[in-house]
């Protein structure tokens, strides 16, 4: 009988033990949690829709790429959708064993909020949170040390608004101009005939209404004709540009074409 109790005891104990493990582990992760004051209203709809976003960075079109940074090297993938970039996740892996992550979520191309949190071994977590009006200019900001409000370190926020753009102007990079042409160039042999029957396809798109543009497009394609008056394709202060696969080096010239920072789309012309 007293082996059973001594058993008892040790069961007891052991129960008591991790009871006690695990209200210890739950007091330090609430430790952990931020003890930042909530934020206002209208920006905590920005975060929350931030939120909604972050599943969209495991689908097949998401965008990968690498890129050297100062001391060490930043991964990142994006998100786009026909309407132009929605999120990137970049994580600086720094030489010194320090880590930053940065989450950067866009409307229509336009950021509307970024957050940078970076693990340093030997002072803390920071994490740094920017938001933007539907313009993409600052509109708040604050920063955070191992979860409770500090001041803003020098220099902040303006980095970290500048490397929002910079994010997106890499997983532009990273994602080529080829989506910029609406149909499929594989479908086409190398004299840019599809078919059957074998024929070219005439293309089309919009310019800014401006000699210097229109000098750039033809220099690029030898078959480029630009309509300078009211097509009707193209909003006001637009010139249609057309141009036609029948062409050596049909593919690269219609690359070229797509890479112009003025050239947002290239569909083909329906046959008259």
């Amino acid at each position: 009988m007293s082996e059973l109790k001594r058993l008892d005891s040790t069961k007891k104990k052991a129960m008591t033990w991790r009871y006690q493990l695990a209200l210890g582990l739950l007091t330090l992760c609430v430790a952990c949690a931020s003890t930042a004051p909530p934020l206002e209203p209208q920006y905590e709809a920005l975060v929350d829709r931030s939120r909604n976003l972050e599943g969209l960075l495991n689908r097949d079109a998401t965008i990968t790429g690498k890129k050297l940074a100062p001391g060490g090297q930043t991964t990142f993938k994006a998100f786009f959708t026909p309407k132009g970039l929605i999120i990137v996740h970049a994580t600086t892996k720094y030489e010194n064993g320090n880590t930053r992550n940065t989450f950067a979520y866009y409307d229509k191309g336009q950021p509307f909020y970024t957050v940078s949190r970076t693990d340093d071994q030997f002072q803390g977590r920071f994490m740094l949170q920017v938001f933007f009006d539907a313009t993409g200019k600052l509109i708040h900001s604050r920063s955070q040390k191992d979860g409770a409000l500090a001041p803003m370190p020098a220099g902040q926020p303006q980095e970290l608004v500048r490397r929002t753009a910079t994010l997106a102007s890499d997983a532009a990079q990273a994602r080529g101009p080829g989506h910029k042409i609406g149909f499929d160039l594989g479908a086409f042999n190398d004299l840019g005939l599809v078919g059957p029957p074998l024929r070219s396809v005439a293309y089309g798109y919009c310019i800014p209404a401006n000699d210097a543009d229109a000098s750039e497009v033809t220099g690029i394609d030898r078959t480029a004709k630009i309509d300078r008056g009211d097509s009707g394709q193209c909003k006001a202060g637009q010139w249609y540009a057309t141009g036609n696969t029948g062409q050596a080096g049909f593919k690269k010239v219609l690359l070229a074409l797509a890479s112009l920072p003025f050239v947002s789309e290239i569909k083909t012309v329906a046959s008259p």
